[in-house]
């Protein structure tokens, strides 16, 4: 993968402002402030106005796509949707229709699965065709799997009407389908000659609505939809409307069950051993092996997220896999995913590559009183210019050679990218500084782990001063010579790697961490007992010939234990660290066994170092998971 850097005084600020062509936005005082800031108080403040000018114009309260409805006479036929969200459409739903949100009002769905499994995956096949192949995109209602799919809207039965009654829907095409159920059972599509007749009128109709993409920008579309109908008897017209609001995506967070681990087939080189060993240590969860993959960093291609509307059955569910923004499409049989109750679509259409735009850099924690939808966190490169030019970085065989720090774009997610999670909800993501890190994403930093706390979580976090802090007390008692990764060919020592050029380097890695958990306990309200520190120490990624003056990225010397699997609320997946042998104990995963089994967790160690941590990645990086779906708008 390729690193990207932002141009010295180039903020996300910046990028937001410049992309989105903000006013009264201040890009310097937003970096001086992000870097003062040793807790995170200043920096939410700062994200939080940003996030309001992204959003103004558009709260839940209203909309400029959506005005409300001007009265009308009392209608002749009235149209009702689910506003009381309890999955059936009755006379209780005749309130508040004419206003939808997040927090209220009747649901539909991006109906972007394949109930029917019509699209199917051919390797060679263009990323935009395969994009374009879903439910929603067809005129069709593909079998009764995909009719549950369908927000139901009822015209209620107006048995006063006369034979020459008639009536008309109109709504935005451009963003919905809507469909009539017929005597004989058969969905026919509303267009604008759709006409409903007396008969039907008298008796009343079933309608069903499907969204025909997921919210990308709330600027363009809030997700509300509006829908008229227009009766005419004897002469007389009247007017009724219902408003629905599309169901946002929500992402997984880790108090969601683990359902299924995704991982590459067994004919990817190195990935057969790996996925035995992994295999063993799930239990009853699934092993799901994807074939055709072309590179292994299946989380950083891919974000799963879910999404539901009420059901007549309870809460009904999709999840939808979104291919986040990568140069190479090695991850496109993602796509073979693509079936019933599942839909994958992109996130990032444009044309670019912004390796901060992976999955590896977006992860969720759970919700809480004051993000009851759950919390973005986002790595953004926030001060760049502290490192060297990387010439020829690898991650998985993707070589970029002779690039430097790069544009706004390259340092962040893309402008396209937030602004998609602004329309789900997630407004005001958790920013965490990713400057020091060689592929620099939040899953090398930070894993939630649900507790028993107040806020339900706790945080597992990589911690370099930690790191230093042990081996030097291992040195001083005289444990210097000992090999720092307990690996065969590995021959760096303790006092090796702790020298004079490695300790500056950590100066760096070490201030960088340490804003970083503080930033997480401000912007959480967790203290140092919900912090579990791991000890990490990292290696430079040097390619060039080492300048004494300069600081380069750095990456983990063993395999990162932060970047595992949470497989259940008592058991941790982590890669096994292979840490310095004293006398037999691994010193590191001993402090992590220990700290862990605190917390009410068991650490289960699975050996990645061929397969993953040679290609700077681990056991989160090379897997995506599918988890439990938790109803969004019952939070």
């Amino acid at each position: 993968m390729n690193l990207h850097r932002l141009r010295g005084g180039t903020t996300l600020a910046a990028l937001v402002c410049s992309s989105l062509a903000l006013t009264a936005c201040n890009p310097v005082d937003y970096i001086n402030s992000a870097a003062a800031a040793t807790g995170s108080s200043t920096l939410s403040s700062e994200w939080k106005a940003l996030a309001e000018r992204l959003t103004s114009g558009f709260s839940s309260e209203g909309s400029s796509t959506t005005p409300a409805p001007a009265p009308t006479a009392p209608p002749l036929a009235t149209i009702v949707g689910d506003t009381d969200r309890d999955g059936r459409v009755t006379d209780a739903d005749l309130d508040n229709r004419d206003r939808a949100s997040f927090e209220a009002g009747a649901i539909f769905l991006a109906n972007l699965d394949d109930d029917a499994s019509r699209c199917v995956y051919k390797a060679g096949t263009p990323r935009a065709e395969l994009a374009a192949c879903n439910d929603a995109a067809d005129e069709i209602v593909n079998g009764e799997e995909d009719a549950l799919d369908l927000a139901r809207l009822q015209v209620k039965a107006a048995a006063e009407l006369t034979d020459s009654a008639t009536a008309s829907l109109d709504y935005d095409t451009g963003h919905a389908r809507i469909f009539l159920l017929q005597d004989d059972g058969i969905w026919a599509p509303v267009t604008a000659s759709t006409t409903l007749t007396a008969e039907q009128l008298r008796n009343g109709v079933t309608l069903g609505v499907e969204g025909l993409d997921v919210m990308r920008d709330r600027t363009a579309w809030d997700g509300r939809l509006t829908v008229t109908l227009t009766t005419t008897d004897n002469g007389s017209s009247t007017v009724d409307r219902v408003q629905l609001q599309q169901a946002p995506l929500r992402g997984h967070d880790h108090t969601e069950d683990l359902q299924t681990v995704l991982t590459l087939d067994d004919s990817f080189k190195d990935s057969a051993p790996f996925n035995a060993r992994l295999e063993e240590t799930l239990g009853d969860v699934e092993l799901r092996r994807l074939p055709g993959m072309e590179v292994q960093w299946i989380q950083d291609g891919s974000e799963v997220f879910h999404t539901s509307m009420p059901g007549e059955n309870g809460p009904h569910n999709m999840r939808m896999v979104m291919r986040v923004d990568q140069a190479e499409d090695g991850q496109n049989a993602m796509y073979q995913l693509r079936g019933p109750g599942i839909g994958v679509a992109e996130i990032n259409v444009k044309p670019g590559t912004s390796d901060p735009s992976a999955g590896g850099n977006l992860e969720f924690l759970p919700h809480t009183p004051a993000h009851p939808g759950g919390r973005a966190i986002i790595g953004v490169r926030q001060n760049p210019d502290l490192i060297a030019e990387d010439h020829g970085h690898t991650h998985g065989g993707d070589a970029h050679a002779g690039h430097d720090h790069g544009t706004a774009e390259e340092n962040s997610p893309t402008a396209e990218q937030l602004a998609f999670l602004a329309a789900q909800g997630y407004t005001d993501p958790l920013i965490l500084d990713t400057s020091h890190l060689t592929v620099g994403h939040v899953d090398e930093m930070v894993h939630v782990l649900p507790a028993d706390n107040a806020a339900g979580f706790k945080l597992l976090v990589a911690d370099p001063g930690l790191g230093k802090k042990m081996l030097a007390d291992l040195i001083a008692d005289g444990h210097g010579d000992t090999q720092l990764v307990n690996y065969p060919n590995s021959t760096t020592t303790l006092t090796e790697a702790t020298d004079e050029m490695m300790q500056r380097q950590h100066a760096v890695a070490i201030e960088v961490s340490d804003r970083n958990i503080a930033t997480l306990k401000a912007e959480t309200g967790l203290g140092e007992q919900d912090i579990i520190r791991y000890p990490a120490w990292y290696r430079m990624d040097l390619h060039d010939a080492y300048d004494a003056t300069k600081i380069y990225p750095m990456a983990s010397f063993n395999p990162n234990a932060v970047n595992g699997i949470l497989r259940d609320r008592s058991t941790y997946l982590a890669p096994k660290t292979f840490g310095p042998d004293i006398n037999g104990t691994d010193v590191f995963a001993d402090h992590l066994k220990k700290e862990m089994a605190e917390a009410g967790y068991e650490v289960i160690f699975v050996d990645d170092y061929d397969y993953l941590h040679r290609g700077t990645g681990e056991l989160h990086c090379g897997t995506n998971q599918f988890r439990s779906m938790t109803p969004w708008y019952t939070r």
